[in-house]
């Protein structure tokens, strides 16, 4: 008895685990829309207050004093891949991203 390999078990836990890794959250959708035009004004902005005033110490304070605005739009998804881990732990599959938020509204959950 032969199969192809997509066909055993192995192969449809592997397609699931593809499946799920490439959806995205609503949230983390939101975050790299907005990190995508965050990050590259938060730059230039560095960058010309460095030149302008030709110190350039000033354009890294401008630099580190934008990264806790990225570190606090990427907290969600921290949270979310700790939620994830702790879920593989526990051998529970999460098949859709989206399914993540919708359980963070949950108020009770019944084991």
């Amino acid at each position: 008895c032969t199969a192809l390999a997509k066909d055993t078990f192995q192969g449809r836990m592997q397609q699931a685990v593809d499946d799920a890794r490439s959806t995205r959250s609503a949230t983390e959708e939101l975050v790299n829309r907005v990190a995508s035009v965050y990050t590259p004004f938060v730059v230039l902005g560095a960058v010309s207050v460095a030149v302008f005033t030709r110190e350039p110490v000033r354009g890294l304070t401008a630099l580190v004093g934008a990264c806790p605005c990225a570190l606090v739009a990427a907290a969600p998804i921290v949270q979310a891949c700790v939620f994830v881990r702790l879920l593989s732990d526990m051998q529970v599959l999460v098949k859709n991203a989206r399914a993540l938020e919708t359980l963070g509204q949950l108020s009770v959950l019944g084991v």
